[in-house]
């Protein structure tokens, strides 16, 4: 930050404030320097853009720190202790984002767990289908994968091996 001209910094505390957020965002921290760039932004609350801008810092910061860097907690205490009169406005907004940013990735969990799944059990339908009864070392193995390629190397391998006692094998293999 400190290479940018003298006259980018007097543009305002827009510019001044996007940088200081860039600058501390995956640092530690940040959560200490929260209040010194809302204190920044407070005349511009006054205004609905104001508010708008501080709302787009805030869904920036929620979703760009690393995990547990910065909490919602954190971010309501910085913007009360600057803006007390305003706050209220603004964090509904973000924690319904907040909300709506965990639901999806709950979503996209989910739908990774049930990819998991409909490939081990392809896995297991086919060696059944080949070799009859499959022996529970085997299925407590496949159970424990979870990456789809290895599942799909497996889905291969059991379609394309002559027995049970050799995919037993390359399991033990790719295991290790």
């Amino acid at each position: 930050m400190t290479n940018f001209s003298k006259s980018f910094l007097r543009a305002g505390p827009l510019p001044f404030n996007f940088l200081s957020i860039l600058k501390y965002i995956f640092k530690d921290d940040l959560k200490d320097r929260l209040a010194g760039i809302f204190a920044l932004l407070k005349d511009l609350s006054e205004k609905q853009t104001g508010l708008e801008y501080i709302e787009a810092i805030l869904r920036y910061i929620a979703n760009a720190s690393p995990d547990g860097n910065i909490t919602y907690e954190d971010l309501k205490t910085a913007i009360e202790q600057t803006i007390p009169d305003k706050g209220d406005n603004i964090l509904p907004t973000i924690a319904d984002a907040l909300k709506e940013q965990g639901k999806q990735e709950g979503i996209q969990q989910g739908i990774q767990q049930g990819i998991l799944q409909k490939s081990r059990e392809d896995v297991i339908e086919i060696l059944e289908m080949r070799f009859g009864i499959i022996p529970r070392s085997i299925l407590s193995v496949l159970n424990e994968i979870s990456d789809p390629l290895t599942l799909k190397s497996l889905l291969k391998k059991a379609v394309t091996l002559k027995s049970l006692d050799e995919f037993e094998e390359f399991l033990d293999i790719i295991m290790k």
